[in-house]
C-alpha cells in the first residue's frame, strides 16, 4: 500500500519524544472507532471503500438510522478530541442570533484561547462551500467570535486554520488525513516499516492539533513562514540587484561614490547597461525604464498564475525566437508588441497579425497604465539588443513561483506581492539619487504598518459609525471597538439600512501615506478596510465583490506621494497586484472589468515643499478656455460620454475651465478633479486623451502656482534671521526651486484639501538631517522644524491633517524624550492628543540601526483626564506582539505636567514611582542639577595636544575609563585650552581636586557607571564630570552611592529612550542634570550611605564577586529606604544606619565581614527584597 506524503513540519520543529509514547493508545482508540463502525453492517463496507478512494458519499441510511454528522462526531471525532487532551461541549444546540447562520460544532479552550471546530460528515469534502474549512474561515475573519484558530475535520482529515491579523488572511498552518492509519488498524498489517511511517504521521498530528502543543506549533509554524520568506526576499533580491543593475553585493553599492558606481555599471554585464535609450535620456529615466520592464515582466508571471495569460509565457515565447530566423532582436519582436499592442491595446482595435497569433490571441486588455507607452519619456524608443541578457532574466524570473495568494505557506520558492514590495523598497533606496542614507528609508514590517494602519482607521470608524447610529436616533448602543459594534449579537446586526450606511461612509474616508515608498502602508490600509467591509457584508447576509470593494478602496480611500519616481512605479505596482489578486478572469475576458488607472492617486512630489491653503498673491494664470485644443477635446469626451453621469461631470468641467470670474484657480482644479474621477475608469482612447488633457491642465496650474508660491514664502513667510525684514540675499531662483519637485496638495488632492484635508495620515517618513539647504530655509520660513526630516513630516502632516483625524508614523525613539525635540512634543502634545506611543525592539528594520517607536496622534486638543497608552518592548524582543494590559495606560496630565512634554518608555511605573518619590520627600529632594555643575568631556580630534605644559592654557589631559566605583584615569599629556580661556568656570570644572564621573554609555546591565576621582585634567567627550558646588549638604560619596544606586539607574533608564538605544545605549548630560536627589535630615543617614560606598570605592579591586553584590545590595535597600520612607520605620532606619557607622571604622574586608553577621542588615535586606514595589523595578513579580 502506498502511504500518503504528508507535509512536512518547519524544519526547525522537533516533536518531543514523549508524542511518539502515544502511540499505542492512539492505534487502541482508531480500534474502538473501527469496531464502532462495524457494528452497523451497511456501514463497514462503505467505510473500507471510503480509505480506499479517500472520499465516499454516504447516504443519510448507511449509518443505522443516524444521520451521517451526529454520527461522526459521537463516534469518530469526539474519541479523538478527548484523546488530544480537549474538554468540550457541544455548540450544536445554540443558534445563531442572525437565525440562518450556522454556528461552530465545537469551542475549546487551549489555556486562555479558544478554538472553533467544524465537523463534517465522513467522506465530506472540507473544501465545499459553505461548510468544512470555507465556514471555518468565514468565523475567523468576520471575528463574530474574538477566535484567531479553528479547525475542520470529516473525523479523518484534518485542517489547521489561523487568522494572521497582520495581513488580514487566513493560514492553513497544516493539512493531515488519517486514512491510512485507519486502514492499517482495519487491515490488522504488521509491517514495521509501514508502521514507523505511519507513527510519523501520528506524530505530526498529535503535535499539530493537541491541545498540549497546538499554541507551541501554531507560534513555530508562523515564525517558520516568515522566516522562509526573508530566505527567499534576500535570495531573490541578491540577484535581481546583480543581474539588472550589476551589483555584486548590497554592501558593496553603500560604499560606492558616483564615479566608481557609473565605472562598474559600464564594465558588468547586466540589463541596465545592455539598454540602448535613445540620445539625451537621464541616467535616472534610464533607471527607471529598467525598473519598469521589470515590473511589467514580474506583472505577466503574476498574470500567469491568474490564468490571464498562458503559463510560461515568457519561457516559451523566448524559446520560440531562438529557434526562429527573427532578423529583430526578442525585445522588439516579442515584449514589445506584448506590452503596448495587447496589454495596452483593446482587443478590436489589435493588429490582425496580433489578433490572430497563438500566444497573444486569448489575452484580454487590462488598462491602468503599466503597460502605456508613456511611462518614461520616449519610452518606445529604447531597445535591448543583447538577446542573451533578456534569456537571463527570463530563466531567473523562472526559477521562482509567483503566486498572488499572501496567506498560503508552501514549501515552493514563492514570491507573492508582499515580498516583491520588500524587495522593491530595499531596491529604492540603492537606485534613488541620493542613496539609501539620502532617502533615509527602509521597508517597514508586516506587523508594524498593520497596526499603525488599524489604530488610525478604526478610530475614525468607529466615530463616523456612532455619527450614522446618533443620526437614527438610537441612542442606547455604546461601543468603542468594532468587535463591539460588528457582531451578531449588537443591535444594529440586522438593520441593513444602518449597515449600508456604514458602507457608505467607509468610502469617504481619505487616507494618505507622504512618504509612500513600495506602497507598504497603502496596502496595509487596504486590507485594513476591506476586513471592516466584509465583516459588514456577513452581518448583510451578502457575498462581497472583494474586487469590486478593493476597486473602491483604491480609487476613493488611498492617496500616496513620494519624492521617488520609481517608488511612485512601484507602489502602483503594488495596488494593481492587490486588484489582479481577486479579478474575474472570465470578466476581464468579456471585457466587463478592467483595471483602473491610479496615477492620480499615486504622485511624484516633494511632500514637504508646495501649496496647501497658503493665501497666494502675484497668481498669474493663463485661460484655459482659449486653449483650442482642451476645449474641442473636452467637447468630443462630452458627445461620446459613457453615460449621463459621466457626461454631467465633463459638462461641469467644461463650465469651469470657460469661467473667467471669481477665483479661476479653485474653478480649474475642480475642474481638475472631475475629468480625473472620468478618467480612473476609462481605458483605450479616451482614456489617452483624458490623460493628456489632464497633465496639460495641471501643468498650466503649476507654471501659474509655482512662482507664486516661491514668492509667497519669500516675501511673506516668517524670517526670524531678519527679523521678519524681506531679503533677497541667499534666496534661490524658481528655477532651483522647482529642482525640489515641489507637490501642491491644493491642485492634486485639492477636493481633499477643500474638505478640510485627510482623514487618517500613516507612514514611515525618513529620518535624519536629509534636507536641503533651500528646503531647510522654506521650512524656516514656514515656521517648521528642520534639524531632522522626520520632525519635519509630523508638523507638515498635521496640516494635512483633518481635525478629528488620526496621524500614525514609525519615528526614531529619540523623539520620546530627546532634549532638542522639546519644544515640538509641548506644541504638538498640546494641540493633538498623543494615543499611543510604543518603543520597538532593536533591529525592527533589517539592516538600520535605528531605535523606533510607533506614534499615533488624534487631531483634537487633549484633555487632562484622556488615557494614553506607552509601552517599551524589551529590546531582544524576536515576537512583536500588540496584545496590550489595561494597566499600561496612563493620564494625559502626566505627560503635561513634565515641562519637556517626555514620554518614559516604562511607563506607567517610572510615573508612580516619581510620583511617590515626590510625595514622600517633599522637604528633602532635589535635583542633581541643583547640587552640582557639570560639562561633558572634550572632542579631542578638535584639539592641540602637547607632551609639556607650553603655557598656562594647556591643561592636563586624562586618558583611560570610568567603571562603577572605578576610576582608570591617568596623565597622558596637555591639551590646549587656550580657545577657553575666558571660560574661567568650564576650567574650573576640569581642574576640581575632587569629582564624579559618569559615563556616557550605560552597561549591558542598564545600570549607570558613576565613580569619584580626585585627579585634575581634561577629559575625553566619553565622560561628564560634576562638581559639587560650595555649601551642598552632602560628600561626593554620598552622591556616589545615590548614583550608582538601582533606583537611580532604573529611574534614568525609565525615563530615557537614548539609553534604551540597544547599539549604543548611553546617557545625556541634560537627563542626568535631571536626576532626584533625596537629601535626610538625619545626618546618621547620609553618613551611613557615605560610609558604605567609600567602602564600595575603596575596596574595589580587592572585592570577590560575592562580597561585592553583598555591598552594592546593602547600598540598594539604604537607598530605597531613603527615597521611599514607608518601607522602613525612621526609629529602625535610624538604628540600621548607627550600626552601619558603628561597623565601619576602616575601608578593609573586615568591615564587610562584620556587616554580613549584622542582623540588622539582614533584616534590612530582607525588607526590601520582598518589597512589591522593588520586586517590579528588579522585574521578579
Amino acid at each position: 500500500m502506498v502511504v500518503m506524503a504528508q507535509t512536512k513540519l518547519c524544519s526547525d520543529i522537533e516533536i518531543p519524544k514523549e508524542v511518539y509514547n502515544k502511540w499505542k493508545d492512539f492505534i487502541k482508540l482508531v480500534g474502538n472507532i473501527i469496531l464502532s463502525i462495524k457494528q452497523i453492517p451497511e456501514l463497514e463496507g462503505k467505510f473500507k471503500e471510503l480509505l480506499k478512494k479517500g472520499r465516499y458519499n454516504f447516504k443519510s441510511d448507511d449509518f443505522g438510522g443516524q444521520l451521517p454528522e451526529p454520527f461522526t462526531r459521537q463516534k469518530v471525532i469526539e474519541p479523538i478530541l478527548e484523546f488530544l487532551g480537549y474538554e468540550f461541549t457541544s455548540e450544536i444546540s445554540k443558534k445563531s442570533p442572525l437565525g440562518d447562520r450556522k454556528i461552530p460544532d465545537y469551542r475549546v479552550s487551549v489555556f486562555n484561547k479558544e478554538i472553533l471546530i467544524e465537523a463534517e460528515p465522513l467522506g465530506s469534502d472540507l473544501n465545499k462551500k459553505d461548510s468544512g474549512i470555507h465556514q471555518v474561515k468565514e468565523w475567523l475573519i468576520i471575528k463574530s467570535y474574538g477566535v484567531d484558530t479553528g479547525i475542520a475535520t470529516n473525523g479523518l482529515e484534518w485542517v489547521l486554520l489561523h487568522y494572521d491579523d497582520t495581513i488580514k488572511e487566513i493560514r492553513t498552518l497544516k493539512e493531515l488525513n488519517l486514512k491510512s492509519i485507519f486502514e492499517y488498524v482495519l487491515e490488522n498489517k504488521k509491517d514495521k516499516d509501514l508502521e514507523n511511517e505511519l507513527k510519523q504521521v501520528f506524530s505530526e498530528f498529535y503535535y499539530c492539533f493537541s491541545k498540549e502543543y497546538i499554541e507551541e506549533y501554531i507560534e513555530v509554524a508562523t515564525k517558520n513562514i516568515k522566516h522562509k520568506k526573508e530566505e527567499i526576499t534576500n535570495e531573490f533580491y541578491k540577484e535581481f540587484v546583480k543581474l539588472v543593475f550589476g551589483f555584486e553585493d548590497v554592501k558593496d553599492v553603500k560604499k560606492k561614490d558616483k564615479s566608481s558606481s557609473e565605472k562598474d555599471k559600464g564594465t558588468k554585464k547586466c540589463l541596465y547597461n545592455c539598454i540602448e535609450a535613445p540620445p539625451n535620456t537621464s541616467e535616472l529615466d534610464k533607471k527607471k525604464f529598467a525598473v519598469l520592464l521589470m515590473n511589467r515582466l514580474i506583472f505577466i508571471k503574476f498574470l500567469e498564475d491568474k490564468g490571464i495569460v498562458p503559463r510560461d509565457l515568457l519561457r516559451r515565447t523566448y524559446e520560440d525566437y531562438k529557434k526562429s530566423n527573427v532578423l529583430i532582436n526578442y525585445y522588439d519582436a516579442y515584449l514589445k508588441p506584448l506590452f503596448y499592442e495587447v496589454l495596452n491595446t483593446p482587443e478590436d482595435e489589435r493588429k490582425e497579425n496580433i489578433r490572430t497569433n497563438p500566444y497573444y490571441k486569448d489575452i484580454p486588455y487590462l488598462n491602468g497604465g503599466l503597460f502605456r507607452s508613456n511611462n518614461v519619456p520616449n519610452e518606445l524608443s529604447f531597445t535591448i539588443k543583447d538577446n542573451e541578457i533578456i534569456g537571463e532574466v527570463i530563466n531567473f524570473l523562472e526559477r521562482y513561483k509567483f503566486t498572488l495568494s499572501t496567506s498560503e505557506g508552501s514549501e515552493e520558492v514563492e514570491l507573492n506581492p508582499d515580498i516583491l514590495g520588500y524587495v522593491y523598497e530595499k531596491l529604492i533606496n540603492i537606485l534613488a539619487e541620493k542613496g539609501q542614507k539620502g532617502l533615509g528609508a527602509y521597508y517597514t514590517p508586516d506587523e508594524i504598518t498593520s497596526y499603525i494602519a488599524k489604530n488610525t482607521i478604526e478610530p475614525i470608524v468607529v466615530e463616523r459609525f456612532k455619527e450614522i447610529i446618533k443620526n437614527w436616533k438610537i441612542n442606547d448602543i455604546n461601543f468603542s471597538t468594532l468587535d463591539e459594534i460588528l457582531n451578531e449579537d449588537s443591535k444594529i446586526a440586522e438593520n441593513k439600512h444602518i449597515l449600508r450606511a456604514f458602507l457608505d461612509e467607509l468610502d469617504k474616508i481619505r487616507i494618505l501615506d507622504p512618504a509612500v515608498g513600495s506602497g507598504h502602508f497603502l496596502i496595509s490600509a487596504l486590507k485594513e478596510l476591506l476586513q471592516i467591509k466584509k465583516r459588514i457584508y456577513y452581518l448583510l447576509r451578502e457575498e462581497m465583490d472583494i474586487y469590486k470593494e478593493k476597486l473602491g478602496i483604491i480609487l476613493n480611500n488611498l492617496y500616496g506621494v513620494d519624492i521617488d519616481d520609481i517608488a511612485v512605479e512601484i507602489a502602483k505596482l503594488r495596488l494593481w497586484l492587490a486588484l489582479i489578486e481577486n479579478l474575474d478572469v472570465e470578466a476581464l475576458k468579456r471585457g466587463e472589468v478592467l483595471l483602473p488607472n491610479i496615477e492620480y492617486n499615486v504622485r511624484c512630489g516633494n511632500s514637504l515643499v508646495g501649496w496647501i491653503d497658503e493665501n497666494l498673491k502675484q497668481l498669474s494664470i493663463s485661460y484655459l478656455c482659449d486653449n483650442v485644443r482642451i476645449m474641442c477635446v473636452l467637447e468630443g469626451l462630452i458627445i461620446n460620454a459613457h453615460n449621463s453621469e459621466e457626461r454631467k461631470k465633463l459638462k461641469k468641467a467644461k463650465e469651469l475651465l470657460e469661467k473667467r470670474d471669481g477665483y479661476v484657480l479653485d474653478n480649474y482644479v475642480e475642474a481638475y478633479h472631475l475629468l480625473y474621477e472620468v478618467y480612473r475608469t476609462s481605458h483605450g482612447l479616451k482614456a489617452n486623451l483624458l490623460k493628456e488633457l489632464l497633465d496639460e491642465i495641471r501643468d498650466s496650474i503649476y507654471e501659474s502656482v509655482t512662482p507664486a508660491y516661491f514668492a509667497e514664502i519669500y516675501q511673506n513667510g516668517n524670517n526670524k534671521k531678519n527679523n521678519g525684514k524681506k531679503s533677497k540675499k541667499n534666496r534661490p531662483r524658481v528655477e532651483e526651486f522647482e529642482k525640489l519637485k515641489p507637490f501642491h496638495w491644493k491642485i492634486d488632492f485639492g477636493w481633499i484639501i477643500k474638505e478640510e484635508g485627510f482623514d487618517v495620515i500613516i507612514g514611515n517618513p525618513p529620518y535624519g538631517n536629509l534636507l536641503s539647504p533651500t528646503e531647510k530655509e522654506i521650512m524656516k520660513r514656514r515656521d517648521t522644524p528642520e534639524f531632522d526630516i522626520f520632525v519635519t513630516f509630523i508638523v507638515h502632516s498635521s496640516k494635512l491633517l483633518k481635525n478629528e483625524g488620526y496621524l500614525g508614523f514609525i519615528i526614531p525613539s529619540s523623539f520620546g524624550t530627546g532634549v532638542r525635540y522639546s519644544n515640538l512634543r509641548k506644541e504638538l502634545f498640546t494641540k493633538m492628543c498623543l494615543k499611543k506611543l510604543i518603543y520597538l525592539p532593536f533591529d525592527v528594520f533589517s539592516g538600520a540601526y535605528v531605535d523606533n517607536c510607533i506614534i499615533i496622534l488624534h487631531k483634537k486638543p487633549p484633555k487632562s483626564e484622556d488615557l494614553v497608552l506607552i509601552y517599551a518592548f524589551p529590546k531582544k524582543t524576536k515576537k512583536i506582539s500588540f496584545e496590550f494590559k489595561n494597566d499600561l495606560f496612563i493620564e494625559y496630565s502626566k505627560i503635561l505636567n513634565d515641562p519637556k512634554c517626555r514620554i518614559f518608555p516604562k511607563s506607567p511605573e517610572i510615573y508612580i514611582i516619581l510620583d511617590k518619590i515626590k510625595q514622600n520627600c517633599r522637604e528633602s529632594l532635589t535635583y542633581l542639577e541643583d547640587l552640582t555643575e557639570s560639562t561633558i568631556g572634550i572632542l579631542a580630534s578638535k584639539y592641540k595636544f602637547s607632551d609639556k605644559k607650553e603655557n598656562e592654557y594647556y591643561l592636563p589631559y586624562l586618558e583611560g575609563n570610568v567603571y562603577r566605583y572605578e576610576t582608570k584615569l591617568k596623565l597622558k599629556n596637555y591639551v590646549d585650552f587656550s580657545k577657553h580661556k575666558n571660560n574661567e568656570k568650564l576650567i574650573n570644572l576640569f581642574m576640581s581636586p575632587e569629582k564624579i564621573f559618569i559615563r556616557r554609555i550605560v552597561n549591558r546591565q542598564d545600570r549607570i557607571m558613576a565613580s569619584y576621582g580626585n585627579i585634575e585634567g581634561v577629559v575625553k567627550k566619553d565622560l561628564y564630570v560634576f562638581v559639587l558646588k560650595p555649601d551642598t549638604p552632602i560628600n561626593y560619596f554620598y552622591l556616589l552611592g545615590i548614583l550608582n544606586s538601582e533606583l537611580i539607574s532604573y529611574i534614568y533608564i525609565g525615563k530615557s529612550a537614548i539609553a534604551l538605544k540597544d547599539d549604543f545605549r548611553q546617557t545625556t548630560l541634560e537627563e542626568l542634570r535631571e536626576l532626584p536627589i533625596v537629601i535626610p535630615k538625619n545626618k546618621n543617614i547620609i553618613n551611613a550611605l557615605t560610609q558604605l560606598s567609600k567602602l564600595r570605592f575603596e575596596l574595589n579591586d580587592k572585592l570577590n564577586e560575592n562580597d561585592r553584590i553583598f555591598l552594592e545590595n546593602i547600598i540598594d535597600s539604604l537607598v530605597y529606604g531613603i527615597y521611599f520612607q514607608d518601607l522602613i520605620p525612621k526609629e529602625e532606619l535610624n538604628e540600621i544606619c548607627n550600626e552601619i557607622n558603628g561597623i565601619i571604622k576602616k575601608y578593609d574586608e573586615k568591615s564587610i565581614d562584620c556587616l554580613k553577621y549584622c542582623q540588622n542588615i539582614i533584616k534590612l535586606l530582607n525588607t526590601i527584597n520582598t518589597n512589591e514595589l522593588v520586586r517590579k523595578i528588579r522585574n521578579k513579580n
